[in-house]
């Protein structure tokens, strides 16, 4: 019945708004349902505990299923992620907690996060993991998101070419899985703007440029589609 919809909902003026809206919602569920891992029940269930029916229905869409604070996602890889939704106050006291470390990436990462709360800008998560749905192993870890932004802090830009690359010994690395939809550990579905923020000043050479390696690292980077930034001016003046 639904995919019959369709026509209906290609007949442009002929049917309210709202009809076609609806459309796209069945559509949306009907297409989650022939991925097999959640059942017309299951989307009963979740819809039923959130209050914005709307907003639940569209992350349906890009393949998330939530259930109160957990979710899954179903990446475009037909690989599940799972996590917990983070309390605002659970945000704050992590943030607290790296500002006060004695780890220099850590308190980077604190730094960064109190800059954005200063900001105005909303943390959807902080330091999140997702797990794996096959074995609860971590595929990713997100250090900060917002609405608009996926935000990798490194302390140095030798902790970000050791940690924060596109591929590693063969395998999607930190940063592909921010903008490689065919990764099993594909983490981005709302197809945020990556950034990467690098706390200490970038080496240079005599001459003031960048080193060759350094450059080319964050040329490598930049083609992907992921910015990098390194002082919180520049990072403000990139963030919606």
């Amino acid at each position: 019945m639904v995919d019959s919809w369709k026509i209906l909902g290609n007949l442009e003026n002929a049917i309210p708004n709202i009809v076609r809206r609806n459309i796209k919602n069945l559509e949306s569920i009907t297409n989650h349902v022939r991925k097999e891992v959640h059942s017309l029940n299951d989307i009963a269930v979740g819809l039923s505990k959130t209050t914005d029916k709307q907003k639940w229905l569209d992350n349906l869409k890009n393949g998330i299923y939530r259930n109160s604070d957990k979710v899954e996602y179903i990446n475009t890889n037909g690989k599940i992620l799972k996590w917990s939704d983070q309390t605002s106050g659970g945000i704050s006291n992590s943030i607290r907690t790296k500002l006060s470390s004695n780890d220099l990436g850590d308190m980077a990462e604190g730094k960064v996060g109190d800059f954005l709360q200063k900001e105005g800008k909303v943390i959807e998560c902080f330091g999140q993991k997702r797990l794996r749905g096959a074995d609860g192993s971590v595929g990713a870890e997100l250090d900060i998101v917002t609405k608009d932004e996926i935000i990798e802090v490194k302390n140095s830009i030798v902790a970000a070419k050791t940690k924060f690359v596109l591929n590693k010994k063969g395998k999607v690395g930190q940063a592909g899985k921010l903008v490689n939809k065919s990764a099993d550990d594909f983490v981005n579905p709302h197809g945020k703007k990556p950034i990467l923020y690098i706390d200490e000043p970038l080496p240079r050479q005599a001459n003031g440029n960048l080193f060759p390696s350094d450059q080319a690292y964050i040329d490598a980077l930049r083609v992907k589609g992921i910015q990098v930034v390194n002082s919180l001016p520049e990072l403000k003046q990139i963030l919606k």
